[in-house]
C-alpha cells in the first residue's frame, strides 16, 4: 500500500510538470509584455475602437518580432528599462524596430 501511494504521489508530481497545454513560445511571464501590449490596445482603442482581439493579436506581434530582430546587448538594455546611460543609444532601435514591426503586423 505505501509503494502504491509513493507512486500515485510521484506519477502526479511528475505529471504536473511542464506546460503542455500550449505549444507557443512564448509560455514564460514577460511583465514588460504585458505592460507594452495593454498600453498598444489602449492606444490604439482611443484612435479607432474597433474592440475584440484584433488590436491584441497586432500588439503581440509588434512585441514579439521586435525582440526577434533586436540583439542580446539591445534586449538586455530594454528589460533594464534604459537605465544605464549606456543604454540610451538603443532605445532609439527599440522605437524604430517597434514602428517597423507594427506596420509588418497589420
Amino acid at each position: 500500500m505505501k509503494n502504491i501511494l509513493i507512486l500515485f504521489i510521484a506519477t502526479s508530481i511528475i505529471a504536473s510538470c511542464g506546460n503542455s497545454d500550449t505549444d507557443t513560445v512564448d509560455q514564460v511571464y514577460d511583465p514588460q509584455k504585458d505592460i507594452f501590449v495593454s498600453e498598444c490596445v489602449a492606444s490604439a482603442n482611443n484612435v479607432t475602437p474597433m474592440g475584440g482581439d484584433i488590436y491584441y493579436k497586432r500588439c503581440s506581434c509588434t512585441w514579439n518580432k521586435t525582440l526577434e530582430s533586436m540583439n542580446t546587448t539591445e534586449v538586455a538594455a530594454m528589460r533594464r528599462e534604459w537605465s544605464k546611460p549606456s543604454d540610451i543609444q538603443y532605445y532609439t532601435t527599440f522605437l524604430s524596430e517597434v514602428m517597423k514591426n507594427s506596420v509588418q503586423c497589420l
